[in-house]
């Protein structure tokens, strides 16, 4: 399967990693450059057992790799899982959950899916949103299209243990 995982970072790193050793083609769409060459590099950057190996496993063989923004490997996609940045600071100076990266990427991704004649695309929403955001931002992103699909997939890794959490999940959460 052609998966596409937009986010670099933890969750969309691990991830990436893991569907990439299940045996899928993944490209993770990054829109920090340094990232992109880190994980290119097999350079981490975070503490999670087993993701190095991972990675130089699968960038390897070939399975896994990451890039900017590419209209192409969006097109080419069966499975596009979101996996943006979060986390914000309200007006008050308190930690808030933001929308703004989730909603660019899904302005990117309906751009790069404008006239798309090929197979159906899904759009999994893995980042921890705010209730009501997949139905307000990804799934109005998105209406216009009768080929694309919208799921939530929350995300339930722990640090230190995300590889086992991916491969052995003790519960799974898909919303459709």
């Amino acid at each position: 399967m052609n998966i596409t995982i937009v986010g670099a970072g933890y969750v969309g790193l691990v991830s990436g990693a893991c569907f990439a050793e299940l045996g899928h083609s993944v490209r993770i769409i990054e829109a920090d450059r340094q990232k992109v060459d880190r994980v290119n590099g097999n350079q981490v950057g975070m503490f999670e057992p087993g993701l190095v190996g991972l990675l130089a496993k699968n960038l390897q063989d070939n399975r896994l790799m990451a890039t900017l923004f590419d209209p192409a490997l969006v097109q080419s996609s069966e499975v596009i899982f979101l996996c943006v940045g979060t986390s914000g600071t309200s007006v008050d100076g308190r930690d808030d959950l933001s929308t703004n990266y989730l909603a660019n990427a899904c302005d990117e991704i309906a751009g790069a899916l404008e006239g798309h004649e090929g197979d159906p695309v899904t759009i999994v929403v893995k980042s921890t949103v705010p209730p009501g955001t997949t139905r307000n931002i990804v799934m109005s992103s998105f209406s216009e299209m009768d080929f694309v699909s919208v799921a939530m997939n929350p995300e339930f890794l722990r640090e230190g243990m995300a590889i086992e959490d991916f491969m052995n999940p003790d519960r799974m959460v898909i919303v459709a």
